[in-house]
């Protein structure tokens, strides 16, 4: 192993000038993708609540698949913390708040439907290079996953009952089952994506796409895991004091492995920010609708035209 990395050094690596323009580039693209679409539907004069909250009904499959597969992957998924990057993070979260409420507010379920498909690519790529540059640096992914296993950490037959157990057959599948039926089922974020699609057999089509793309994901999360793992084997960076949570693992291993090579770091940080986009701009559009047509409707706005229902639920996603 190299005698740069933190656990020989001592010392994190932080961001180069060309990562924040890698990540300051997604977060303009994101923002474009929201006025685009605003200025369009302007243009075509097509400004009604159809189009804002639902696309105009007439979204294709593939963005919608898309949407679906990146919407509750956040960033809690991809375990990042980019203060370890020396981005600060206050900085992170007012910055992503202002682009999320500006394309959603903008452009509607089309810039978020649209936006999330390009989220999907950057989180795809950000990944596939940190298991990529991982594996070279542990030896390979197979000694990676023997270091692993012989060290207990891949288990795919424990039948325990005890509720402590932190993943088991039982608390996958059951718990599993429940999660996603749930969200996939009655989640008004992702039935609004269905939604959008003009047929049931489109929408049908939609989340079928999307399944082999969302377990994809999942599965090259847990393979960097494996990887990871591998690679602070004999020196865990939390007892080191290199960081001071769990949460910033990834990053101290992005910074570590990819530091050196400029843009790759920013690249891992705007797949986390993807990740953070996505989840926020679908819960803002679904927030939006459920509060006006549940509650303002319902109660007092009943009888405003169809421009001002637009207005509101514009006023609601910020």
């Amino acid at each position: 192993m190299s005698t740069d990395f933190s656990t020989s050094t001592g010392t994190i690596r932080t961001f180069s000038t060309v990562d924040y323009v890698v990540l300051s580039v997604l977060m303009g693209l994101s923002a474009a993708i929201g006025l685009y679409h605003a200025i369009k539907d302007r243009i075509q004069k097509k400004e009604n609540m159809t189009e804002f909250l639902l696309g105009g009904r007439s979204m294709s499959v593939v963005p919608v698949a898309l949407s679906l597969s990146v919407t509750f992957l956040s960033a809690i998924t991809i375990l990042g913390n980019p203060a370890v990057t020396g981005l600060n993070i206050w900085g992170c979260v007012i910055g992503i708040g202002i682009v999320v409420t500006f394309y959603t507010s903008l452009g509607g379920m089309k810039a978020v439907l649209w936006t999330d498909s390009l989220q999907f690519f950057v989180m795809i790529a950000g990944l596939l290079a940190i298991f990529i540059q991982g594996c070279k640096e542990t030896g390979g992914f197979s000694a990676a996953w023997d270091l692993a296993e012989k060290r207990k950490r891949i288990v795919f037959d424990d039948f325990s009952f005890d509720p402590s157990t932190r993943h088991s057959v039982w608390s996958v599948t059951v718990g599993g089952w429940m999660l996603w039926t749930a969200l996939f089922g009655v989640n008004q974020a992702q039935v609004q994506r269905c939604l959008s699609t003009s047929s049931v057999r489109k929408a049908q089509l939609a989340i079928l796409l999307n399944t082999p793309a969302l377990v994809g994901i999942v599965i090259l999360c847990c393979l960097i895991g494996i990887v990871m793992f591998a690679f602070y084997a004999d020196c865990d960076p939390l007892s080191f004091g290199l960081i001071e949570k769990t949460d910033q693992l990834l990053p101290l291993f992005v910074m570590d492995i990819l530091g050196d090579l400029r843009g790759i770091p920013g690249l891992f940080v705007s797949c986390v920010f993807s990740g953070n986009l996505s989840s926020i701009s679908s819960a803002l559009n679904a927030i939006a609708t459920v509060a006006f047509k549940d509650f303002l409707q319902q109660f007092c706005c009943s009888g405003v035209s169809e421009l001002t229902a637009t207005i509101i639920n514009k006023a609601l996603g910020k």
